[in-house]
């Protein structure tokens, strides 16, 4: 059982705080881990980015990776203001490709610029009714 301190905010709330100029980064994190803890991982990134957590942050990019998650991998190298190596696009399009997640697969082998790969994760996104363009 859930005690009551280890609740997530309500949507208003945290809207409130990450709008905060003035809060404060340990409370941030605090609020990150329990969102972290709840699986939602996109909400944690936002509290650790506002937090300027760099631990926090690293800790959502090697989850990415590691998921085959291109956006929220994206997101989190955003906030720390650097990208992903081609390995580390390489591996994630790999994961990505093995969870059938195709065009998260295209995009991350595009950004590592193994164009092979590419174009055979953009064939299975075709395959399946999308167009890239």
């Amino acid at each position: 059982m859930a005690r009551i301190h280890d609740k997530l905010m309500s949507c208003l709330k945290k809207r409130d705080m990450l709008n905060d100029a003035e809060a404060d980064a340990n409370i941030l994190v605090l609020e990150a881990e329990k969102f972290w803890k709840a699986g939602y991982i996109q909400d944690a990134l936002e509290f650790f980015a506002k937090a300027k957590s760099e631990k926090g942050i690293e800790q959502v990019v090697a989850l990415a990776v590691e998921e085959g998650d291109f956006f929220v991998a994206e997101s989190a190298t955003k906030a720390l203001g650097r990208d992903l190596g081609p390995s580390q696009w390489e591996a994630l399009g790999e994961k990505a490709m093995g969870k059938g997640q195709y065009y998260f697969a295209f995009k991350a082998f595009t950004r590592a610029g193994d164009m092979e790969k590419s174009e055979t994760a953009r064939g299975y996104v075709e395959e399946n009714g999308l167009h890239l363009g």
